[in-house]
């Protein structure tokens, strides 16, 4: 293909401006092919394999026969905004432009019709032209990025893995200490893999969401290949680590893990009531993973709560997600909710919150809680503390003043932080003062 309209203007002494931009190395912060590609083998992998038997040699018949399958929406592409830049100056100053698309040829017209500065598409180098925009250095993985991309903020979540070790007060025993540190890390490099297929799968939603287009993968600052070279390799050093170290039970709850991630990835986040469902019993496999860690039984009060609790902080994270959609006049890309169901998920939600606090007082009422703490009437301190949290992460939430992750605003809220302190001192005091 080869198409150009008009002819190219000539300045004041008669001689003809030509800019030739290409697709794939200049304009673009990503590679089309590599992202449809990607896009096909998560939704229909039978067809992706088909065109890469097909067609694995020849990036331009791959590109034809994988464009017929997926599209793509050229508004939310990561543009290299120095291109950008160069373009806008070079079309106001007159100068004719070309947009070269030599791999990703089907893609072309469309961002073309977007960007509305070209003046014809070629596919092939021109020898009239005058100047061939220069393809910007990139590396091919950049460390920050890869970094970034681990999402290193999201394992404190993995910290519940320590609970048992605590409630069950084997902190004087150094291997199981072992163990749950051990636990710790396997989550750590399996939930960072979760993560990058995650941003694999999410890659056209993340691109036209408020934050989320600010990711690796969706800014194009990571490349779809060297994701889909890391998140196996984390996904299998997380799984060595486990079953190298750590007893059989604990690596199947690290499998059952990995496998609930993947219904969450690939079906349940669509599905409204059961994300939040599925989001809660994750965090709750964290907690029985490290409890089989370290070889103990998890109490029906911890599992009980654990769920209760997490039930409502993932539906803050729906509400938060549906508030910034109203705000910002958008649509929540990729979920089943709808803006109106905001009143629903604030009701439940807060119900969840308030069972949670009820599991709380009748745990402490357990007269098992009397034989692992010398004073356990002190633990009823922390149940209108917590009542207290939850009732203002509600407000906030209400508000729109909570950021689309509970977990992570309660790492940077000054009273979250109280809240632990009080938690903590109780429980130390009920189990040391008497």
């Amino acid at each position: 293909m080869s198409a150009h309209t008009g002819t190219p203007p000539r300045d004041d002494a008669g001689v003809s401006r030509t800019l030739v931009v290409d697709l794939d190395r200049g304009l673009l912060k990503t590679n089309l092919t590599h992202e449809a590609l990607s896009t096909l083998m998560l939704s229909r992998p039978r067809a992706a394999l088909g065109a890469l038997v097909r067609h694995g040699r020849s990036p331009s018949a791959m590109a034809a026969a994988v464009s017929e399958q997926v599209q793509i929406d050229v508004a939310t592409l990561p543009y290299d905004p120095d291109a950008l830049a160069r373009l806008e100056a070079e079309h106001e100053r007159g100068t004719f432009i070309l947009l070269r698309a030599r791999r990703t040829s089907p893609w072309a017209p469309a961002v073309a019709a977007h960007l509305g500065c070209f003046d014809g598409i070629v596919t092939q180098s021109r020898d009239d032209a005058d100047t061939q925009m220069p393809a910007p250095r990139r590396r091919l993985v950049r460390p920050a990025a890869l970094m970034r991309e681990l999402r290193p903020h999201q394992w404190l979540k993995n910290l519940l893995v320590l609970v048992a070790l605590f409630t069950a007060q084997k902190l004087e025993h150094p291997t199981l200490v072992l163990h749950a540190l051990e636990m710790l890390v396997a989550f750590c490099l399996v939930s960072s893999s979760v993560y990058v297929l995650n941003d694999l799968a999410d890659l056209p939603a993340d691109r036209g969401h408020a934050t989320k287009h600010r990711r690796p993968l969706a800014s194009g600052e990571l490349g779809t290949l060297s994701a889909w070279a890391l998140w196996p390799m984390l996904a299998a050093a997380g799984g060595a680590l486990a079953a190298l170290t750590l007893p059989l039970s604990a690596c199947l709850w690290l499998l059952s893990y990995y496998a609930g991630t993947l219904l969450y990835t690939f079906g349940a986040k669509r599905q409204p009531i059961l994300d939040v469902i599925v989001l809660a019993g994750l965090y709750t496999v964290r907690i029985i993973a490290g409890a089989a860690a370290i070889g103990v039984p998890v109490s029906i009060w911890l599992l009980t709560f654990s769920m209760s609790i997490f039930t409502s902080l993932a539906l803050v994270k729906r509400v938060s997600e549906l508030t910034r959609a109203v705000e910002t006049g958008g649509p929540l890309r990729g979920r089943g909710y709808e803006v109106r169901d905001l009143t629903t998920l604030k009701s439940l939600g807060v119900t969840a919150s308030y069972a949670a606090v009820v599991v709380l007082a009748l745990y402490v009422h357990d007269p098992a809680t009397s034989r692992l703490y010398d004073t356990p009437s002190i633990l009823w301190a922390v149940v209108p503390v917590l009542l207290y949290w939850s009732s203002r992460l509600w407000l906030l939430a209400d508000r729109g003043e909570i950021d689309e992750d509970p977990l992570l605003f309660a790492t940077h809220d000054r009273i979250s932080y109280v809240v632990v302190v009080i938690t903590a001192a109780a429980f130390l005091a009920a189990k040391f003062f008497g």
